[in-house]
């Protein structure tokens, strides 16, 4: 297959999902997104993290020099550079990145329901304390104890739910 050919041609879903399947390489979407140009060992530290620990930023290193970032660049998502240890972006990165921002889209909806919710146990207090001067017995009353449900629902999920968004080394 040419090279044209494989910029024009968008990646096949199992190919998307293979890509995302690990968590370093949606690291390495991320970071690559963000930094047009990047060193391999720049990448590492950014996807070791805070850790002081050698072996674990050594760990990160071989793995995407040997397996992660050939993966990516076999499908033209990045571009690497074994020679000069670079990474830059490649022509089908936009492919993956429909499905790399579905997870903050979620995220944002739960953030958005947490605060709507949070506006409506607020209403329902003062309509308890009786500030606002309404019949807690009401029909608002029933609409407000289920947004209240709906908040401790989003928020147990927020707050303790999948956090796929956190840096995993």
């Amino acid at each position: 297959m040419n090279e044209t050919t494989l910029t024009t041609k968008t990646l096949d879903w199992q190919d998307v999902f293979y890509v995302l399947s690990n968590a370093r390489r949606r690291h390495v979407i991320e970071y690559v997104r963000q930094h047009e140009r990047t060193a391999l060992d720049e990448l590492a530290t950014f996807i070791a993290g805070e850790a002081s620990d050698e072996d674990t930023y050594k760990s990160v290193y071989v793995s995407l020099q040997q397996t992660h970032l050939p993966v990516l660049d076999e499908r033209n998502i990045v571009h690497y550079e074994d020679e000069s240890n670079t990474i830059r972006r490649g022509p089908r990165l936009d492919d993956v990145e429909l499905y790399t921002h579905a997870g903050n889209r979620r995220r944002y909806i739960n953030v958005l329901v947490f605060g709507l919710s949070l506006v409506s146990l607020v209403f329902l207090s003062a309509v308890l304390l009786g500030i606002l001067g309404l019949d807690p017995t009401s029909a608002e009353f029933v609409s407000l104890g289920i947004s209240l449900a709906i908040f401790l629902v989003v928020a147990s999920n927020l707050f303790t739910g999948d956090d796929d968004y956190r840096r995993v080394p």
